[in-house]
């Protein structure tokens, strides 16, 4: 290995390293987002119209979801899971009146 080789990879590694680094918010900048989120979720709470279409985040937020366990409900379908509005070829979403229904048979009791 040459010099510029291993200066090269020291650089690479050391880049590697910052990009890894998760960057943690400020007390601020924490306080800002949940007040986004309370305020996305007090308009999203206020939809009457069963045949209002939520998009996977305001679904996801709506039913206090992490993504990767939204995603999971969503690709098991509709004996299992709930029914899935295509919204277009890469977006998906979920009507009211569906997540009601599926909220329901979800209830134990």
């Amino acid at each position: 290995m040459t010099l510029q080789e291993a200066v090269a990879a020291a650089k690479a590694t050391t880049n590697l390293n910052l990009k890894r680094k998760k960057l943690r918010k400020t007390p601020a900048e924490r306080e800002a987002e949940l007040a986004r989120r309370d305020a996305e979720l007090a308009r999203i709470a206020g939809y009457t119209n069963p045949d209002q279409v939520l998009t996977f985040e305001q679904w996801r937020l709506l039913n206090s979801l992490s993504k990767a366990t939204g995603q999971r409900i969503l690709n098991s379908g509709p004996p299992v899971g709930l029914i899935v509005t295509e919204l277009s070829v890469r977006r998906r979403g979920v009507t009211i009146g569906n997540n009601r229904i599926w909220n329901k048979s979800r209830s134990r009791g």
